[in-house]
């Protein structure tokens, strides 16, 4: 009986653990937007680009991605490119991390994305 137990408990942990590394996933049509803020001279916003176009094909429908050209619309509060920020019913996330799929796409997709404002 506590082999079942157990067995049972682990196979809850897989299925609840193995969507993209995150165990809390947005699902909804919410009101989500992510910003990308990028210029064309900066060697690391050229890196982000491709990860940035392949989670934005990846993304369910109920994300907006927008990008901002930090040249041509200058915005105080970025002090650095690529900066990438999400908006979600009224609250602003920074993306921490740099060129990465897998982190952008599960920071995206979080329910609670770290690093407020």
């Amino acid at each position: 009986m506590i082999k079942l137990i157990v067995f049972t408990l682990l196979i809850l942990w897989l299925c609840v653990t193995s969507s993209h590394g995150s165990s809390q996933r947005f699902t909804s049509d919410g009101p989500r937007t992510v910003v990308l803020y990028a210029v064309s001279w900066c060697h690391f916003c050229k890196d982000m680009k491709p990860v940035w176009e392949r989670v934005k094909a990846n993304a369910p429908s109920g994300i907006t991605f927008t990008e901002i050209d930090g040249d041509a619309k200058k915005d105080p509060s970025v002090t650095g490119y690529p900066t990438i920020r999400m908006i979600d019913n009224g609250n602003t996330y920074q993306y921490p991390g740099g060129a990465d799929y897998n982190k952008l796409y599960d920071w995206v997709m979080s329910v609670k994305p770290s690093l407020s404002q």
